[in-house]
């Protein structure tokens, strides 16, 4: 329900302070008047088309502001951050800024276009001339039957099932086209795991392999520097180490007499103990070393298998890691097989549920429209067509989203004539009423809490109209409604009369009260109201 209706600064607006109750709102006015402006800043509100030309002019910014109520829950916008009151109207303003920039605003935190569009198409449903065109498209025609049914959420819930069944058929696919690369790797991932557990290599085997090499290819000259090395720290006639200790005991002798030779004795005493390391080393090196033909050809060998893996694989540090992976990948592959059963399995499910459910939303349909058909047709017949025929007709369809269903409404407005769908046979006028009709009907099951004609009844006659205005006060007992009529056979129908006027270039809007209504009643009749 709209509560108020600001507007600043919109074309020939300068400013508007409109307030709307329950029941049904009546706006009048001569045409040029400004009622389309009205209307504009309500299309702005429900997320139409910004156009900085639509600023009035001398103006930056224009800015339309309404109060709502809103049937509906809000929990989808706090979960996008905005604080949303626990009850009671809420606040939306949009700003239209010459810069072209939009900005628009719930309670002044400000939210997206898309946001704005979602919350007001809540609670207001805005219905032209070319809304009752919308009559002949088949996806509003299966809403409204859904809508009258009760069959809404349930229609939604099989519309997600319905993906779900695409999106598993899409991933088995997909599993199917990795099975294929799959089982192609597969047989030369278990010839490289083979390969790999058969040369079992050792973590640094390559650089020990090759240290062993190079030694086993200069045994005999490592053999022979260490035992020359030895006999001249040890063997020799002289050796090394027990001349540096002669020394070092001769130079002992001294110290008392200058004590500045302990330190170089001390020097040389060490030397000839760190030599006889030394030499203890290599007396063992020589008793270990040797020329092994048969272990030089075993580590070459090695090392020809290291060289092959290598090129195989790459370097040995992947090789490593590389078993690892492919015995994951073959275990990846096993899971494809599970996966693949598993999705086929869950497919099957869906599957029968869909067509199951399909099948029972269409038997739910059918009773639907049996009583949808019956009861649009009645109220055609009080809407000036004594002769009306009204059908909602089902087909079964290939399975969509929607069920199995096609749904046409068919009328006739003649006697012995079979009813045609609506855009072979309805007249402008026909189709506001039918519009009308359909409204009337869904009064007690759309969740829209506004609903806003412009001109509806256009294209009828004058105790058409009549009655048109009678329909609107009755269904104005339910919902709020607000209407732009040139008929005073409507206007007189109205609980609220609002006024559009244009005075020097500038439109106001005015709430009448008995009197002024007279006074306006007596313009749309022509008479002057002078005398």
């Amino acid at each position: 329900m709209i509560h108020r209706l600001s507007i600043q600064n919109l074309i020939l607006i300068e400013k508007a302070d409109i307030h709307f109750d329950k029941g049904l709102q009546i706006i009048t006015g001569e045409t040029g008047s400004g009622k389309s402006v009205l209307l504009g800043a309500l299309k702005l509100l429900l997320g139409a088309k910004a156009d900085v030309e639509s600023i009035r002019n001398g103006a930056a910014v224009a800015v339309i502001e309404a109060k709502l109520t809103i049937a509906q829950p809000l929990g989808w916008l706090e979960e996008e951050g905005v604080n949303v009151p626990p009850q009671g109207p809420v606040l939306l303003r949009r700003e239209i800024h010459r810069s072209g920039k939009n900005r628009c605003f719930f309670e002044d935190q400000q939210i997206s276009l898309a946001h704005l569009k979602k919350i007001t198409s809540a609670a207001i449903e805005l219905v032209d001339q070319g809304s009752a065109s919308s009559l002949t498209s088949l996806e509003a025609q299966r809403k409204w039957l859904d809508v009258f049914g009760g069959l809404t959420q349930r229609v939604q819930e099989f519309s997600a099932s319905f993906h779900r069944e695409k999106q598993l058929t899409a991933k088995l696919q997909e599993l199917r086209n990795l099975k294929e690369i799959a089982e192609r790797d597969e047989q030369k991932a278990q010839e490289d795991i083979k390969i790999l557990e058969e040369v079992n290599l050792q973590d640094h085997e390559e650089e020990k392999l090759t240290e062993e090499h190079n030694v086993l290819t200069h045994a005999q000259a490592l053999e022979s520097a260490a035992a020359s090395t030895l006999s001249f720290l040890h063997d020799s006639q002289e050796p090394l180490i027990a001349l540096l200790k002669r020394t070092a005991h001769s130079l002992e002798h001294f110290i008392s007499v200058d004590s500045r030779l302990a330190e170089p004795a001390g020097s040389i005493k060490r030397s000839a103990l760190e030599l006889e390391e030394a030499a203890f080393f290599l007396r063992s090196y020589v008793e270990q070393i040797e020329a092994d033909p048969r272990r030089l050809l075993a580590v070459e060998e090695r090392l020809a298998v290291l060289e092959k893996l290598k090129k195989r694989f790459g370097s040995l540090e992947e090789v490593r890691t590389l078993q690892g992976m492919l015995t994951q990948k073959l275990q990846e592959l096993s899971d494809v097989e599970e996966s693949i059963a598993a999705t086929a399995e869950e497919i099957n499910i869906v599957q029968k549920y869909n067509l199951d459910e399909a099948k029972r939303i269409g038997d739910l349909r059918r009773d639907a429209a049996f009583r949808f058909s019956i009861a649009v047709t009645e109220e055609l017949l009080s809407l000036n067509l004594p002769h009306a025929r009204f059908e909602a007709s089902i087909a079964l369809r290939a399975m969509s989203s929607h069920g199995i269903d096609d749904i046409s409404f068919l009328f006739s407005a003649n006697p012995g004539y079979a009813p045609q769908l609506l855009e072979e046979c309805a007249s402008g006028g026909e189709l506001s009423r039918i519009f009308l009709a359909i409204k009337t009907v869904l009064a007690e099951h759309d969740q829209s809490s506004c609903l806003i004609f412009d001109e509806i009844d256009s294209n009828v006659g004058g105790q058409t109209a009549s009655i048109l205005g009678e329909k609107l006060q009755m269904l104005a007992q339910k919902r709020q409604i607000i209407c732009v009529t040139h008929f005073v056979q409507v206007a007189r129908c109205a609980a609220h009369h609002f006024l559009v006027s244009k005075h020097e270039a500038l439109t106001t809007v005015q709430k009448l009260d008995a009197q002024e209504q007279e006074i306006e009643f007596n313009r749309m009749l022509g008479k002057d109201t002078a005398k």
